[in-house]
């Protein structure tokens, strides 16, 4: 057989032991020294360390007259140590059991997982052939065991920690001279907030300045407006009317453009500070009828944001398309039925696919996702992909409104803590975490206050939480121990929230079914059929009367359900009883009452007033026994005064029943 035949590393294995050679013959069984030999064996063809090696027997060559095995060697794992400088004064050794990794990726996680570093970094590798020089690493082959490595932090993707305190105040309402005098409770200063991310393109996250900044416009109307400033310094004059109405267009464009970078959809108040904003850049411009200098601005702010809405709708911006609720024709495109406007903080509800992207392009991502999600410490990739593919899940959850058994199925990496903050953050621009215990910290001096003010057994309990400060007064502390006291104070139990955090929810059971339907479900179709049948029969005979004090309503529904009950257990244990009659639960039910009633009419000292009542009292009193009492005398009674009533002028007489 020619060589060239054969495959790649069976003609290598060939070439190196016989060059030259171009035929050999190949056989699948051979027997040798009395071994029978077979491809596909594993065989010990040599020792390292004093250990066997092993290897799989791929292919028996017959070469002039000689026997050749060719073995795929299996490389047995040993243990290596690496000599690891962390840095100048910090040199480690790692071991690596498994050997030294075939990968410079693996090898790397390997370090980070043993000396759990949190910042990028890349390895280097100290050469020999270079008088001991250090050189990146890009193949592990270049280590062999007990060599050196270096760990070389990434200057420039340090994570930048900044105090920002105006930050948290724009969203969080200002605290009060007696909360900041509080030395005793938390402020605001004992606050980290990380400095954002950068951006990802599509996305918004600039919040809603707290001094909104005037854009510079067009050189001619700058121009315009920068003598007519100077004008009003000089003797207070306002720029006329009639040289305003050319400016409007190009001010009002520029303004529109602006507030759009921050929401298309601005509240009454943000659109007030923005026109308060440009009579205080631009004093010219103050309107002299208006009581602060600026109501007509806003006005024509709210119109032109209407405007400007419109032709992004036009140009089919996503944001602003899916809230359109306007009169369409039935050939067009279905409203957005369904759908709020995005206010206060949702900002970005419906934001456009990154640029050069789809939704078929994203959808493909999503896929990589999922196997992305499956592997360890693999966060930053994550990340990436759950900021690129965000308008493909905003669009699913508001066209489509997924239920959220399916959403996690097709977004498991969402439902993670590291994501649900960043998924919030690229929603309301608002950093979840900073921002909850800023708020936190600020309500801290009222809550300590408000929990003073407790007695009893929930204010002892208050302050034994507090005593706690005595042995760890940390900012940690301080805010658990808020958030404990809040817990007692409105009457829920520590451990019923702790419990709720910690515990993970239980799967919900399903039937094994094709349908796979829930057990609730299976439960209730199978029971419901008992209670609609409770509802009809006791509908029958009640003794309810209408009322509008819900326990008396509740009693006669008690008294209802309790004789059908009795009715029930008494045919149960009398089959035979009223056998021939067909309304045998009336029956049932008079002589239930008179059965009830008889006794204490009885024992009754005073007469009724009516004579008819009174009648009856006294035939019961009279006779002494129930069995001797007869009701016919009752219905007679009460059939005559019914009469009574429908000669006296009644429209309609009265049912007897």
């Amino acid at each position: 057989m020619d060589v060239s035949v054969l495959r790649e590393d069976i003609q290598e294995a060939l070439q190196a032991k016989f060059p030259g050679e171009t035929c050999v013959q190949i056989a699948k069984s051979v027997c040798y020294r009395g071994t029978k030999y077979t491809s596909g064996m594993i065989l010990a063809y040599g020792s390292t360390g004093g250990l066997p090696d092993f290897g799989e027997l791929i292919q028996i060559v017959v070469l002039k007259g000689n026997v050749g095995f060719i073995v795929k060697g299996y490389l047995m794992s040993q243990p290596s140590q690496l000599r690891v400088i962390l840095a100048d004064h910090d040199v480690r050794k790692v071991v690596l059991p498994s050997g030294i990794p075939e990968t410079v990726d693996d090898l790397y996680s390997a370090i980070r997982d043993t000396f759990s570093i949190t910042r990028d970094f890349c390895l280097h590798y100290k050469d020999a052939d270079f008088g001991d020089e250090f050189f990146t690493l890009v193949s592990t082959t270049d280590l062999k065991d007990k060599d050196t490595i270096k760990i070389v932090f990434l200057q420039d993707q340090e994570p930048t920690i900044t105090l920002t305190l105006s930050d948290v105040t724009n969203v969080t309402d200002n605290p009060s001279e007696e909360d900041s005098l509080d030395t005793s409770s938390v402020s605001t200063n004992d606050t980290l907030i990380l400095s954002a991310s950068e951006d990802s393109p599509g996305h918004r996250y600039q919040r809603w300045p707290v001094q909104f900044q005037i854009p510079s416009f067009s050189d001619l109307t700058e121009i315009q407006i920068r003598s007519a400033n100077e004008r009003f310094q000089k003797d207070g004059t306002l720029l006329p009317t009639k040289d305003l109405i050319p400016l409007l267009p190009d001010i009002l464009r520029k303004l529109a453009e602006a507030i759009y970078k921050y929401t298309a959809y601005p509240s009454s108040l943000q659109i007030s500070e923005v026109a308060e904003a440009l009579t205080l850049k631009h004093p010219c411009l103050k309107e002299p009828g208006s009581f602060n200098g600026c109501y007509g601005w806003a006005q024509r702010l709210k119109y032109k944001m209407n405007n400007f809405r419109s032709k992004l709708r036009g140009l089919g911006c996503p944001e602003v398309e899916v809230n359109s609720l306007k009169r369409k024709m039935t050939c067009d495109q279905y409203p957005a039925k369904n759908v709020k406007k995005p206010k206060k903080a949702e900002v970005n509800y419906l934001p456009p696919h990154v640029q050069g992207e789809t939704s078929e392009s994203l959808e493909k991502e999503r896929i990589k996702l999922l196997s992305e999600v499956m592997k360890r410490d693999n966060s930053r990739v994550v990340a990436q992909k759950m900021d690129k593919t965000f308008s493909l899940r905003r669009e699913e959850i508001v066209k489509e409104a997924p239920a959220i058994s399916d959403f996690m199925k097709r977004w498991p990496a969402l439902f993670s803590e590291v994501q649900i903050c960043e998924e919030f953050k690229r929603i309301t621009t608002v950093s979840l975490e900073s921002t909850f215990l800023a708020r936190l910290d600020q309500c801290t001096p009222k809550l300590m206050a408000l929990t003073l003010s407790k007695g009893g057994a929930a204010g002892l309990r208050m302050r034994q939480i507090k005593d706690m400060l005595l042995q760890d007064n940390t900012v940690e502390k301080r805010r658990e121990i808020a958030i404990r006291c809040l817990i007692v104070y409105l009457g829920e139990k520590e451990e019923d929230l702790f419990k709720q955090y910690s515990v993970k929810c239980r799967e919900p059971a399903v039937s094994d079914g094709e349908k796979k339907k829930p057990a609730a479900v299976l439960d209730y179709n199978r029971c419901k059929g008992g209670v609609d049948n409770l509802d009809k029969v006791v509908g029958t005979y009640s003794c309810r009367r209408k009322t509008g004090r819900w326990p008396l309503a509740l009693f006669y529904n008690l008294l209802d359900v309790s004789a059908y009950n009795a009715f029930v257990l008494w045919k149960a244990v009398h089959p035979e009883w009223e056998s021939t009659k067909t309304h045998k639960r009336r029956v049932f039910l008079e002589e239930l009452g008179h059965m009830l009633v008889t006794p204490e009419t009885a024992r009754r000292p005073c007469a009724p007033r009516s004579k008819a009542a009174a009648a009856i009292v006294a035939d019961i009193q009279q006779s002494g026994s129930e069995s001797e009492y007869d009701p016919q005398p009752i219905n007679k009674m009460r059939k005559r005064f019914l009469d009574d009533i429908w000669e006296c002028g009644s429209r309609r007489r009265p049912s007897r029943g």
